[in-house]
């Protein structure tokens, strides 16, 4: 059960760091576009 439960936390910790990283990369693109347009 603890195995589980850690490879679930694991995981979560993975998808938490994606879902930063992809918020991150958004941004980055939206100012990226902004900078474009000017």
């Amino acid at each position: 059960m603890d195995a589980i439960k850690k490879k679930m936390q694991g995981m979560k910790l993975e998808k938490d760091n994606a879902m930063d990283r992809a918020l991150l990369c958004e941004q980055q693109a939206r100012d990226a576009n902004a900078r474009a347009e000017k």
